[in-house]
């Protein structure tokens, strides 16, 4: 529960897809999360104008279940509703991003899943992720799942491997909203034996401070480098073989981030693991 406002920490997880590689592994987290938080599921489905959805081609939530254990073959109807979670799905032609956010209307998003395909140079410029611009557009939490980078739930057993996380600090605002997000996401997955390493690129004086909760079975790491904060975040998380990288995120905010992408795109296109990013405001 979320102990600022005593609710649970996500009660809507929303997974945009396009069908394209990585489909299955963003419904295997958000399953993951929904099943557990007995939450709703929206998957969102992005169709070419003048097509209709096909939704046969989406992963089966069926076949994934009953991999997992969690429905038995041949399972009916009562079954779903004794998992306590509700499954909706949403169709549109066009552009993805700020149509998500509209067609959520007035029941945003808890947390967003987000299969991504990173591009670089040019073809980036031309062609701007919509994953990023989704998140963008939503204003909450979203666990990126590159291309290629190992994920922390099996889609084979629905098994859930989170270890070892990094979470960069800075002395700027909104480093506690990105704790309390992954304090919610693992303690909503159940999470044990976590070690959490605290990052500091820059100056080894007045490490930032963030309240972290006491847990014995959680221990926490702080470690400070010098060089660039892309590269020694992504050098980190090589080091300590960490399962998720964890950034808040404050957007694009000068020219030179809208021609490289923020610090969290340009982790995001790199990142050999998950990515949660976390709106640095309330």
């Amino acid at each position: 529960m979320d102990p600022n406002t005593g609710l649970p920490y996500f009660r809507r997880v929303v997974v945009p897809s396009d069908l394209g590689p990585g489909a299955e592994g963003a419904l295997a987290h958000g399953w993951a999360v929904v099943l557990r938080a007995r939450a709703t599921l929206t998957v969102a489905h992005t169709v070419a104008a003048n097509h209709t959805a096909e939704w046969r081609a989406l992963p089966s939530p069926r076949d994934l279940l009953e991999r997992w254990g969690v429905l038995a073959p041949n399972a009916g109807v009562e079954a779903y509703h004794n998992l306590g979670v509700r499954v909706e799905l949403l169709a549109w032609s066009g552009e993805a991003d700020g149509a998500l956010t509209d067609r959520l209307g007035g029941d945003p998003a808890d947390l967003l899943v987000l299969a991504t395909h990173p591009r670089h140079g040019v073809d980036r410029l031309l062609h701007p992720s919509v994953a990023s611009a989704i998140a963008r557009h939503a204003s909450c939490p979203a666990l990126f799942l590159p291309d290629g980078a190992k994920p922390f739930v099996s889609t084979a057993d629905g098994a859930v491997t989170l270890r070892r996380v990094l979470v960069p600090v800075a002395r700027a605002s909104g480093q506690q909203l990105a704790i309390d997000a992954l304090v919610g996401l693992l303690e909503t997955l159940g999470a044990q034996s976590v070690q959490i390493v605290l990052l500091h690129v820059g100056a080894r004086t007045g490490f930032p401070t963030v309240s972290l909760p006491a847990r014995p079975d959680w221990s926490y790491v702080n470690e400070a480098r010098d060089g660039d904060v892309v590269s020694e975040i992504l050098a980190a998380a090589q080091a300590h073989r960490v399962d998720l990288i964890v950034m808040a995120t404050h957007g694009r905010d000068d020219l030179a981030d809208l021609l490289r992408g923020s610090r969290t795109e340009r982790v995001v296109r790199s990142a050999t693991v998950p990515v949660l990013a976390v709106p640095a405001f309330a």
